[in-house]
């Protein structure tokens, strides 16, 4: 328990992984962050824009990878059940934005 236990100190690939991860974050959250900003520009305009469903929509799917991949660099286990839930919540996620036009009124 304690610090030994932190992905950074149990394998060089896990730290690898836990890095990039990370970095995978921060470009999902800048994605969401300008995904808001620019739909929140265009929410008064009459014409809908994909991108407006499109940037915040698939910035949430990177941030969800980025979030397991940390899970997956840490030692701890969890049932096999749960990363099925896991995946098909992604699933959903990632067909979602597809149906943009329905989805932006």
């Amino acid at each position: 328990e304690g610090h030994d236990n932190h992905a950074l100190r149990i394998s060089a690939k896990r730290g690898r992984l836990y890095i990039y991860a990370h970095q995978m974050l921060f470009f999902g959250l800048l994605g969401v962050g300008v995904g808001i900003k620019i739909a929140a520009k265009h929410v008064l305009d009459a014409e809908r824009r994909w991108l407006d469903v499109i940037l915040p929509g698939y910035s949430l799917v990177l941030i969800v990878i980025a979030l397991n991949m940390i899970r997956v660099a840490h030692p701890y286990h969890v049932h096999y059940k749960i990363w099925i839930f896991r995946a098909i919540l992604l699933g959903i996620m990632m067909i979602m934005p597809l149906f943009e036009l329905a989805i932006n009124n």
